[in-house]
């Protein structure tokens, strides 16, 4: 679907966004500095990775950027979805198997993003966020053990990292795991009554700091 598209190793999608992340990638390169100034600066993630896979011996920034795109889209992304997957359906190896190879079978994305724009930062953040979910259904879930400390540290690390690739897939993120997170509060073995409330509670503190964020940045958008 991707290596047998393009035209040579060197070919690159000619498109605005494609333009900027080309020449980011060559400015880490020619700087040495593989990240920017600031670490509020996003998304570099993609640019570093890409930036370090030229660096090592491609040499040609699309190469290094093809080569880079091949593996988050062939590897990282089963990967990461067959993690969750085993997460959610722990004694069911066919659901996971099958979930995995599934999750190719769109075209919306990896396809699609890597096709509009396109979207690499996006592109390695979605593929990364199963994962990171995985390590979150772990935490919440008691069938999973109580080490939680180490878990909750990776947790954070996780959530770091999608910030560098790509705010975005928190967002997504936060969108798949709410319902999630609800759920898990309406079967546990406190009274209905304390689930209602819990799970109301955690809606709402959920919307609060969605609409906190959105409020933030509509005003930040004006002021600049």
């Amino acid at each position: 679907m991707f290596v047998k598209t393009l035209d040579g190793a060197a070919s690159f999608n000619q498109q605005y966004d494609n333009y900027a992340h080309l020449n980011a990638v060559r400015s880490f390169i020619g700087t040495g500095v593989y990240a920017y100034d600031s670490l509020l600066s996003y998304p570099f993630a993609w640019y570093s990775v890409a930036a370090m896979v030229a660096g090592v011996g491609l040499g040609e920034v699309s190469v290094a950027v093809n080569a880079l795109n091949f593996v988050i889209m062939a590897l990282i992304w089963l990967a990461a979805m067959c993690a969750l997957l085993c997460r959610l359906f722990p004694s069911q190896k066919s659901v996971v198997l099958c979930g995995a190879l599934c999750s190719v079978a769109f075209v919306e994305f990896p396809w699609g993003i890597a096709e509009f724009g396109p979207l690499y930062p996006n592109l390695l953040g979605y593929s990364v966020l199963p994962a990171v979910m995985a390590v979150y259904v772990s935490v919440i879930d008691p069938a999973f053990g109580k080490k939680t400390i180490p878990k909750l540290f990776l947790l954070v690390v996780g959530l770091a990292s999608l910030v560098f690739m790509h705010p975005n897939a928190v967002f997504v993120g936060i969108v798949f795991l709410v319902p999630y997170t609800v759920s898990h509060f309406l079967s546990c073995g406190l009274s209905l009554r304390a689930r209602g409330i819990i799970s109301i509670a955690f809606m709402a503190f959920v919307a609060g700091v969605w609409g906190s964020l959105y409020v933030g940045s509509v005003s930040w958008g004006c002021f600049v």
